[in-house]
């Protein structure tokens, strides 16, 4: 595919020295090659610089923060600084497949001004190198506010963004100390539609030290945009019992027990006939000692696997069926 517009892919890093080699190089790679890349170093103390520099690539700009002030600040330095019409982003531990750009790109290239961003599927790979398909429903062209409303179903490394959007609705909020991602493609898709192909482009890789895995900052943040959309979330009961639900199980993550109970019990008067919820309030009607006990979770989660499995076999057949028609 001959060179076009620009993409300006924006990586954001912090002590990563040991990874953000390959994250690049997957970048370096693409079949489609206008593009420029923006490594936004967050305060490393490691050689991050001297990895970058050995690179040796024109295309590539290393920007450094005297001090760490988070991924968000770290996109919003990288999207000020951005010369594409498109703004894409890549985290320092994931890997884009091939075709990535490219196929974006040419779904995006000449589509009138109300589409403000094309995502694709992705790869994720857990513990154990666990390999699973996300997202795990297909999302039509369009609108999708109501659907990310449930959740994020897009994420930062597979989604590209015309940049006068950003002219629009503003950059990312640097106050939340996690699902900075999510608020931001809230805002975009209220006033946006989106385009997606369903097939994976991205590879992420779950690691223990990842924003999203401490739950305090996650339930600061979910109440943040629970409390900032709660006049739409209300409209819709399945929308506001899921809230309460996600919530509920954060809050007892993050050992906060009774505010986590009593956030579950919500869900359950507000969508009463939800299988979920109902094992849910029995396990915490046991009392405590029941509902934490890993045995029992184990049993649940096994089902729930089995059911996936079906989910995801099904899904994979009707992901095929498409590309192929």
């Amino acid at each position: 595919m001959s060179p076009n517009e620009l993409v300006s892919v924006i990586i954001p890093t912090y002590n990563r020295a040991n990874l953000i080699q390959q994250s690049v190089k997957s970048v370096l790679n693409q079949t489609y090659n206008n593009f420029e890349i923006i490594i936004i170093d967050d305060g490393s103390s490691d050689n991050t610089e001297e990895v970058i520099n050995k690179l040796n690539d024109n295309r590539i700009r290393y920007i450094k923060h005297a001090v760490n002030k988070g991924a968000s600040a770290a996109r919003n330095t990288g999207i000020r600084e951005a010369k594409g019409k498109y703004i894409a982003f890549q985290d320092s531990d994931d890997h884009w497949l091939p075709d990535k750009l490219e196929k974006q790109v040419k779904r995006i290239e000449n589509t009138p001004d109300q589409v403000g961003a094309v995502f694709g599927g992705y790869w994720i790979i857990g513990k154990g190198n666990e390999k699973r398909y996300f997202p795990e429903q297909v999302i039509k062209d369009g609108n999708i506010f109501q659907t990310l409303l449930k959740g994020n179903v897009v994420g930062m490394p597979v989604v590209m963004i015309k940049k006068i959007c950003f002219d629009k609705i503003g950059y990312f909020n640097e106050t939340l100390p996690a699902l900075e991602d999510w608020e931001l493609l809230l805002r975009i898709s209220r006033d946006y539609e989106f385009l997606y192909i369903n097939e994976p482009l991205v590879t992420v890789y779950e690691t223990e030290n990842s924003i999203s895995m401490h739950m305090e900052n996650t339930v600061e943040a979910w109440t943040f945009i629970f409390n900032k959309y709660y006049d739409v979330i209300s409209k819709d009961i399945e929308t506001l019992a899921l809230h309460y639900y996600t919530m509920g199980k954060y809050y007892i993550k993050s050992g906060k027990y009774k505010d986590g109970k009593q956030l579950i019990f919500k869900a359950f008067k507000t969508s009463p006939k939800n299988i979920k919820y109902i094992i849910e309030v029995l396990l915490l009607l046991m009392g405590k000692k029941v509902y934490v006990n890993k045995r029992i979770w184990n049993i649940i989660n096994s089902v729930n696997k089995v059911k996936k499995k079906k989910l995801y076999d099904c899904l994979l057949c009707n992901r095929q069926n498409f590309i192929n028609n």
